[in-house]
């Protein structure tokens, strides 16, 4: 079954409402670029991984065009012609297997054993796709289909790439036809948005496959480029001029292009927010079932509970925390980041600007509602008329929306966490009264075993008492010579002049019978603690049974 029978056999037959969204002209033949951003240099785990040395150097003989953005990234160009948007995915492959090529001899350092290697690092050094349709006019018709997976490689449907907003337009001057650049948002059916249960998806795809679409990876040294879909329509007398100066440049290989400015700060706006967004989304989704999970754990419970559990699931408590604060600090430098490209973004619009108005072409920003700052106001005045605080460019509102987002959950994360200390501040409560009363109880047997043994010495002295003393005389006066080891206690009280009641009380400690009450009197606390412990195990149990009858 080709791609084409698959697309239409299973996504509109099983999906109804696609039908409407897609006429049969998806498989015309068009133009289209892709645009492949990747680093120049990254840092992964103890690795420096530098891209090739002859990069840097131009080569027009090369079935791309390249251009460096900022000395750290660098963006490619491949213009496709006469293809269909279902050939896309395998045209896509091509391109890239064109590029590995080129990253056969990325530079690898080894920061712990400072070994340097060379190797194929074109994956770890990719940040994003792009795909730039070229049409008269955008509809429905040009959705780009893209195949799903989860995480373990299964096939859980389509994503549809549409038409979402204009960005800007560029006119000729004295014509009001308008040629406009469009972004695309993905759609999918609500049903396999639920099934998925992912907001944020990343390109991937391995030898001899075709392009699909799995969850972003959120971890920092993950590989997670992401996919765009943008597209360029216009009047046909006037796309290909347009098409020159915003594509493909003169001859098709210039590099002063107006999507060659622009378009690395679109995917790295995408690639920032997505792969950040989707660790926060992730983690607040833990944290919420987690703080859920414990404020459903009752007082008695928490005392039903043993020692060794509550410290592991305090110890659980502290290990997610630590996790989230990692995750905090991620966040506010994407926050900074896309602020930092917010600020940057005018001074590239408005060298755009400037080249579109060299060709003498006029564009225009659209603008969404917003407050503009001093630079933007002094960078894009609105066509000749005084700027308005409540205007800005819809490109400046995407960053605006996506520090927004992160920002939402930031506060979200911190209440969770706050949620989250709180149920520490109660495990370990029980804990520390666990420990209380752990040494209240080894305290109270403690004191039982010495005077039970001190008892027993009273009783083994007095019942060796009967031994007679003598006296014997030193320059310091008398004292008495003890003649047995035990009868110390005997000769010091008749030493004292022991009265008759010493005589009784002393009979009376040797008898057996008061010995025992004073055993069992002094026993009493022993048995009070075993009472409370067996008390405790009777209501755990009854606990138990309660919760399992109400789940």
């Amino acid at each position: 079954m080709t791609y084409t029978n698959y697309f239409y056999n299973n996504l509109l037959l099983n999906n109804p409402m696609a039908i409407s969204m897609i006429n049969p002209t998806v498989d015309q033949k068009l133009d289209y670029q892709l645009y492949f951003l990747l680093r120049t240099y990254r840092w992964k785990e103890d690795e420096y991984i530098a891209e090739p040395a002859r990069l840097a150097q131009p080569d027009a003989s090369k079935a791309w065009v390249s251009y460096s953005q900022d000395e750290d990234k660098r963006l490619f160009r491949f213009d496709i012609f006469d293809s269909t948007l279902l050939e896309l995915p395998q045209q896509g492959s091509t391109c890239w297997q064109m590029l590995r090529a080129e990253y056969q001899t990325c530079r690898v350092r080894n920061h712990a054993t400072g070994q340097e290697s060379q190797r194929d690092a074109s994956a770890e050094l990719l940040m994003g796709v792009a795909v730039v349709i070229v049409a008269e006019n955008l509809t429905e018709a040009h959705t780009v289909p893209m195949t799903l997976r989860d995480s373990q490689g299964k096939e859980l449907g389509q994503m549809l790439f549409g038409p979402k907003q204009t960005l800007f337009s560029l006119s000729e001057k004295d014509h009001e036809e308008a040629s406009q650049f469009t972004a695309f948002q993905p759609r999918y059916a609500q049903p396999l948005l639920e099934k998925a249960k992912v907001s944020h998806w990343q390109l991937e795809w391995a030898e001899e496959e075709q392009w699909h679409l799995v969850p972003v990876r959120d971890e920092e040294n993950d590989d997670n480029p992401i996919f765009a879909v943008y597209g360029v329509s216009g009047k046909q007398e006037s796309l290909a001029k347009f098409a020159e100066l915003l594509l493909y440049g003169e001859g098709g290989k210039s590099r002063n292009t107006v999507l060659m400015h622009l378009m690395s700060g679109l995917l790295m706006r995408d690639w920032q927010y997505s792969h950040i967004y989707a660790a926060a989304s992730r983690l607040l989704d833990r944290l919420d079932k987690e703080n859920a999970a414990y404020r459903s754990q009752t007082d008695e419970a928490l005392r039903c509970t043993d020692t060794e559990t509550l410290q592991e699931k305090l110890q659980a408590m502290r290990t997610l925390d630590a996790e989230a604060k990692h995750i905090l600090g991620r966040i506010q430098g994407t926050i900074k980041t896309l602020q930092v490209n917010r600020e940057n973004l005018p001074n590239r619009m408005d060298t755009v600007q400037r080249v579109t108005q060299k060709h003498g072409w006029s564009i225009d920003w659209q603008w969404a509602q917003d407050s503009l700052t001093k630079l933007q106001q002094v960078a894009f005045p609105d066509r000749g008329r005084p700027p308005s605080p409540s205007l800005a460019p819809a490109l400046l509102e995407e960053f605006t929306y996506d520090i927004e987002e992160l920002r939402n959950r930031q506060i979200y994360i911190e209440g969770a966490l706050k949620h989250l200390e709180g149920s520490g501040m109660r495990w370990q409560v029980a804990i520390e009264e666990r420990k209380m009363e752990l040494s209240e109880s080894f305290g109270k047997i403690g004191h039982v075993i010495i005077f039970l043994v001190a008892l027993a010495e009273m009783g083994h002295a007095f019942s060796r008492s009967g031994g007679g003393h003598e006296a014997t005389s030193t320059e310091m006066g008398e004292c008495w010579k003890l003649q047995a080891p035990g009868d110390w206690l005997f000769n010091c009280l008749h030493w004292s002049d022991s009265s008759p009641v010493i005589h009784f009380i002393t009979k009376l400690l040797n008898s057996p019978t008061v010995y025992l009450v004073f055993v069992i009197l002094i026993l009493l606390p022993v048995g009070k603690e075993l009472w409370k412990v067996m008390r405790r195990k009777w209501q755990c149990r009854k606990c138990k049974k309660q919760l399992g009858k109400t789940n």
